[in-house]
């Protein structure tokens, strides 16, 4: 269907501030746009033409017919958010003069857990990449890439496992921003917000058996690189699966679990809550207590299989 020109105009330049002033990625900015371009055809279909023109009945019309052709609460909350946000903007340069959306909510949902895992799997996971190092040197003696990309997923794991960072986090690293004699990496996180995250022994020396294995590249240069530059999201998300199949733990890895067992061990162990949020990088101390709810989880199953009269 084509949208008029009215509806894309503004969606555009939403979607421009969003990278330039906000400091939005790549990956946000298309699930932006993906939701509004959803919306404004639903609003095309109701003869309307211009965002001016939606009204609280049309958004509330368009998360009702949302929800009954099978989108999840969360999906519905998603494209509410973001069509909220675009109004926000429009009102700010003068395009609107109220914002139809910001009465009007998705569907109430209770907040999932994250998916952590133990250190047990941790560990084995852990082992399965210098597992894949070791094998791909005896059968691959003559093939850099093949070294190179085992050592890569190595240093990987130990990174986002030691510092909990994003996926995406570790992917824009330059080798500028790792300090391997100090044992810190400075990240750009959401927001473009930066903050300076403490490493370990073992992601250390994982990082510096890698760089050794590229040829020591210089500071400026990409940390995590495939033949044609910088890893990308999708290489990435290949490589965990393959690891999930190497480490047999009976369930996918993701890396972003890698993220969420971070904060879960350290509070499991007795770090301060607050500490943990600034290594997170999270603006809201409410969003790093979800992590406590998976620690009294885990503690109410050991006292379960612990205790005598549990």
């Amino acid at each position: 269907m084509s949208l008029p020109a009215s509806l894309t105009s503004r969606t555009e330049k939403f979607l421009e501030s969003l990278g330039a002033a906000r400091g939005a990625s790549p990956h946000t900015i298309l699930a932006y746009r993906s939701d509004l371009t959803g919306i404004a055809g639903f609003m095309t279909e109701r003869g309307i033409a211009a965002w001016e023109r939606v009204g609280v009945d049309d958004v509330r019309a368009y998360a009702a017919a949302a929800l009954q052709r099978g989108l999840g609460g969360a999906s519905v909350s998603r494209h509410l958010s973001a069509l909220r946000s675009l109004y926000q903007h429009g009102c700010r340069q003068g395009w609107f003069e109220a914002n139809p959306a910001a009465g009007i909510r998705g569907p109430r949902k209770g907040r999932p857990l994250p998916r952590a895992l133990d250190e047990a799997e941790v560990l084995k996971i852990l082992r399965a990449t210098f597992d894949a190092i070791k094998a791909k040197e005896v059968r691959h003696a003559g093939a850099l890439p093949v070294r190179l990309r085992a050592r890569r997923l190595r240093a990987l794991v130990e990174l986002l496992y030691a510092g909990g960072l994003r996926a995406a986090e570790a992917l824009g690293l330059d080798w500028t921003d790792v300090d391997l004699g100090e044992g810190f990496v400075r990240v750009t996180g959401k927001g473009s917000k930066e903050r300076v995250v403490p490493i370990g022994k073992q992601a250390q020396n994982a990082l510096a058996d890698y760089r050794y294995a590229c040829g020591n590249p210089g500071g400026n240069r990409p940390v995590f690189v495939t033949q044609h530059g910088r890893l990308s999201q999708r290489m990435l998300t290949k490589d965990f699966a393959r690891l999930s199949r190497l480490a047999a733990i009976g369930k996918p890895v993701t890396a972003h679990m890698f993220r969420h067992s971070f904060a879960t061990h350290l509070l499991e162990h007795g770090a301060d809550l607050r500490a943990v949020q600034e290594l997170l990088g999270h603006a809201r101390l409410t969003t790093t207590e979800i992590y406590t709810h998976i620690t009294a989880k885990r503690l109410k199953r050991v006292y379960s299989k612990a205790h005598p009269r549990a």
